[in-house]
């Protein structure tokens, strides 16, 4: 799935050439199966058919421990720098201001089950476990549908990095404006967590002393 689906149709894994790229690719499936140990994970499968639909992988992120994965494959490097110069222009944990937070690392439906429900349905499953144990759940989303899906569950945009801006030294890379403006950028979004609500505690009977007791009766009596 991650190959035929994940590394051909995500824009930025497109134009770099992820699939392509040998090493590259076998990092990119290191990296997902490992991350899928964790309870961050989630999959949707075709009822009936047991088939592999959508999935979402998540980690968790903190600011403490944050540091740069390294890069093996040229296909994987050229994603990383361009992901890491988004957050450096977005001042990302700054930002935000979130010790930890859950990071999306992949959000992948299959083509011919998009626009059912699908990511829509994953991003909420993650968010909701997202909520008891980090203070905000943040992605970088590649994709026009992953944005969307984002926007309209409150994700706020902190930065976007337009294909058709992407360059060096003025000169634009013309694969990347390829993608504009049906995918139309590289886009640090967040949704901050409220801390899960405690149930509410049933409010108990404070004992009164034998003496005060004896008082409260002769009261009764005297009315």
């Amino acid at each position: 799935m991650f190959q035929t689906h994940f590394c051909t149709t995500e824009p930025l894994n497109h134009v770099s050439g992820l699939f392509d790229d040998a090493v590259s690719m076998r990092m990119m499936m290191h990296r997902a199966t490992t991350k899928m140990e964790s309870m961050l994970s989630f999959c949707a499968i075709e009822e009936g058919t047991n088939e592999f639909v959508g999935v979402l992988i998540a980690t968790i992120f903190q600011k403490s421990q944050w540091s740069m994965e390294e890069a093996h494959g040229e296909a994987s490097r050229h994603i990383m720098k361009l992901k890491l110069h988004a957050i450096a222009k977005a001042n990302f944990f700054e930002t935000i201001d979130a010790e930890k937070s859950v990071c999306i690392d992949i959000l992948c439906v299959k083509t011919d089950h998009q626009k059912k429900g699908i990511g829509t349905a994953l991003m909420r499953s993650c968010i909701a476990r997202a909520s008891d144990i980090a203070s905000a759940c943040v992605a970088q989303f590649t994709s026009s549908a992953a944005q969307t899906i984002a926007k309209r569950l409150e994700f706020e945009v902190i930065y976007e990095l337009p294909y058709k801006d992407i360059g060096f030294e003025n000169v634009k890379f013309q694969q990347f404006e390829a993608l504009y403006p049906e995918h139309y950028s590289i886009a640090c979004m967040a949704l901050r967590l409220s801390p899960p609500e405690l149930p509410a505690q049933p409010i108990e009977e404070i004992p009164q002393p034998k003496a005060e007791k004896k008082k409260a009766k002769r009261k009764k009596r005297k009315t």
